[in-house]
C-alpha cells in the first residue's frame, strides 16, 4: 500500500508538473509580435517608415537624372533588406529546443535544468524574464523588436542593424546634398518648389537630419560593438556579465593549447645556484667538482692528523699517571 501511495504521488507531481510546464509554454513570448507588444517596436515601427516615405516623397523628387535612379535604387534596396531581416528576426523563436522537444537533449550528458521551464537545456541557454523562456545561446533582449536575440534570430538582426546604419548614411548624405543645392540657389532643385514650398521643405529635411542624426550614431555604435562580438566570437551576455559558458570553455580548452611562460620557478629545469643565485650549466659544475674533491681530501687528512695527536696525548697523560703511582 506504501508503494502504491507513493507511485500515485509520483504521478499526481508528475502531472502537476506537465501541467505548470503547459502553462508556462502557453505564456511565454513566442515571437516579437506577441502580446503585449512593446511601446519600443511600435516607436521602431513608426521611425522606420516614416523615414522611408520622407525619403521616397521628399528628397527622391528633388533629385534630377541619373542621381534620382541611383540614390533612389540602393535606398530601396537597403531599405527592403532591413526590414525583412528585422522581421525575421523579430518572428522567430529563439527559444531552446527542449521547450517544444523535452527529449531533444537526452542523450546529452552536459545540459542544464531550468527550474522555470522545468526541461534540460543546453549549456548556453539562458532564461530570459521579459519572455519567460529560456534562449539558446542567449545573447540579448532586444526592446526595440520585442524579442530575444539568440542563436537562431541573431545573424538576421546583425544584418537588420547593418542595413539600418547603411539606410540612414543614405538618407542622410540626400538630405545634406540637397540642403546645399538649396543654399546655393540651385535652379534643378527649387524650380517646382515655390515659396511655401520651399520654407516647408527646408523645415522638413532638418527635422530629418536632427533625429536620424542621433539614431545613427546610436546604431553606429551598436553596429561596432556587435562586429568587435563577432571577432572575439562572445555574446553580449558574456561581455557584460563575464561570465563565458561551460561549453565555450570546454571547446577553448579543446582547441588551444597549454601557453608557456617565462616565470621562473615554473619552466625552470636547472638546478638554482646558490652561489650565483641563477641556475647553474653542466660546464660549470663538472669544473668545480674536483674542487670540492680536494676539500674533501683534506678534511678527511686533517681530522685524522688531529686524531692521531688525541691519542698520543692520552698515552703520555697515562704513561705519568704510572710513574706517579709507582
Amino acid at each position: 500500500q506504501q508503494q502504491q501511495q507513493q507511485q500515485q504521488q509520483q504521478h499526481t507531481q508528475q502531472q502537476s508538473l506537465q501541467r505548470q510546464r503547459r502553462r508556462q509554454l502557453q505564456q511565454r513570448r513566442r515571437h516579437g509580435f506577441s502580446w503585449p507588444i512593446s511601446c519600443r517596436l511600435l516607436i521602431t515601427i513608426v521611425f522606420f517608415f516614416a523615414n522611408v516615405a520622407i525619403f521616397a516623397s521628399v528628397l527622391i523628387p528633388l533629385l534630377t537624372g541619373a542621381a534620382r535612379l541611383c540614390i533612389g535604387f540602393i535606398g530601396g534596396f537597403l531599405a527592403l533588406v532591413a526590414f525583412v531581416s528585422a522581421l525575421v528576426a523579430a518572428s522567430l523563436d529563439p527559444a531552446d529546443p527542449a521547450l517544444t522537444d523535452k527529449g531533444v537533449h537526452d542523450e546529452e550528458e552536459n545540459v542544464l535544468h531550468c527550474r522555470y521551464c522545468n526541461v534540460d537545456v543546453q549549456l548556453d541557454s539562458k532564461h530570459c524574464w521579459e519572455c519567460n523562456k529560456c534562449v539558446a545561446i542567449f545573447d540579448h533582449h532586444c526592446p526595440w523588436l520585442n524579442t530575444c536575440i539568440g542563436s537562431r534570430n541573431y545573424w538576421y538582426y546583425y544584418t537588420s542593424i547593418w542595413s539600418f546604419v547603411c539606410l540612414l548614411t543614405v538618407i542622410l548624405a540626400t538630405a545634406v546634398a540637397l540642403l546645399v543645392l538649396i543654399a546655393c540657389d540651385s535652379t534643378e532643385v527649387t524650380a517646382d518648389l515655390d515659396g511655401g514650398g520651399l520654407v516647408s521643405t527646408l523645415v522638413l529635411i532638418s527635422f530629418l537630419l536632427i533625429t536620424d542624426v542621433l539614431v545613427w550614431c546610436v546604431t553606429l555604435v551598436l553596429v561596432g560593438f556587435h562586429t568587435y562580438l563577432c571577432i572575439v566570437r562572445l555574446t553580449t551576455y558574456e561581455y557584460l556579465t563575464g561570465k563565458v559558458s561551460a561549453r565555450r570553455k570546454a571547446s577553448s580548452k579543446r582547441g588551444s593549447k597549454v601557453p608557456q611562460t617565462k616565470t621562473p620557478g615554473i619552466l625552470q629545469t636547472k638546478e638554482p645556484d646558490p652561489e650565483l643565485g641563477r641556475p647553474s650549466n653542466s660546464s660549470s659544475s663538472s669544473s668545480r667538482l674536483p674542487n670540492s674533491c680536494e676539500q674533501a681530501s683534506k678534511a678527511i687528512s686533517s681530522s685524522s692528523n688531529s686524531t692521531a695527536n688525541a691519542n698520543a696525548k692520552a698515552s703520555a697523560v697515562y704513561e705519568q699517571q704510572q710513574q706517579q703511582q709507582q
